[in-house]
């Protein structure tokens, strides 16, 4: 039994073509599996009253002069932050390439235009208990994540006024679990409150209390968007009224696009 369908790759015979030693298995194949006997789908939930409604969101922002400022205003440590997240993928480190630093800029200023927008978004929509999706396995990248927030925070509210009074910090799987219980408590009672994890809240996880969940990152797995947005549909028996809202980097990959098409509750907010 699960909540979504799993797929896998087994091996099937020795050969020198990659194709024929790969076997696509999926939950669908009725002969290892059996018939699906009940189906269950979300929307059905919502219209139910199991689970909460919800609203799709996607950042834009226009204002370069203000992401400038604020890039000039971060150390080196933030930025050091910064390239950690956007990773070797990205770019190759060779400082001596014009082109290569002309991207790393704009990457940058991406970046940071990612978390004023979702700082917009949550105070807009009075969000009190976030949680952020970073995508990857490297270590210390929630960290990272959680640095680079608070110090966009900083800049915002000590040069451009903008009194947020949200609060950030981050969980890992290697956490033990009284320090995972330490950061849980945090995103429920210190409100307003934004927690960075990668790859350690996608399932298992009750928090009801949890109003909105923020992938930072495309992801291109649909499963892996309805398990993290799973965090985030829980009914609160604190706030009859919850509305969760789901935020979304604003990225053109087909492989990203056609993982989110299934969704319909879209508005598009621009800061």
């Amino acid at each position: 039994m699960t909540a979504t369908v799993k797929i896998y790759i087994t091996k099937t015979r020795k050969s020198n073509n990659f194709q024929e030693n790969l076997k696509m298995v999926d939950m669908k194949n009725k002969e290892l599996y059996g018939e699906i006997f009940y189906s269950y789908q979300i929307d059905r939930a919502i219209d139910e009253n199991f689970l909460c409604e919800y609203e799709i969101v996607f950042p834009l922002f226009a204002e370069v002069k203000e992401l400038n400022d604020i890039d000039s205003q971060l150390s080196k440590e933030i930025k050091d932050s910064i390239n950690h997240l956007l990773g070797d993928k990205y770019i190759k480190n060779n400082k001596e390439n014009f082109l290569i630093e002309k991207i790393k800029n704009k990457l940058h200023l991406n970046y940071i235009a990612r978390m004023v927008g979702i700082q917009k978004i949550l105070k807009e929509y009075q969000s009190k208990s976030a949680l952020a999706f970073v995508n990857g396995i490297s270590v210390n990248r929630a960290q990272h994540a959680s640095s680079f927030m608070e110090a966009i925070l900083k800049s915002l509210n000590d040069t451009h006024k903008y009194d947020s009074s949200l609060k950030t910090d981050y969980i890992e799987g290697l956490m033990s679990p009284s320090e995972r219980e330490e950061k849980l408590n945090k995103l429920k009672n210190e409100k307003p409150f934004l927690l960075w994890n990668c790859r350690c809240l996608t399932e298992g996880v009750d928090i009801p209390e949890c109003d909105a969940i923020v992938f930072f990152e495309p992801k291109q797995s649909f499963i892996d968007l309805i398990q993290a947005m799973g965090r985030t549909l829980r009914k609160d028996p604190n706030n009859e009224n919850k509305k969760a809202v789901i935020i979304f980097p604003l990225e053109f990959d087909d492989k990203y696009k056609s993982s989110i098409m299934f969704l319909n509750r879209i508005n598009v907010f621009i800061v």
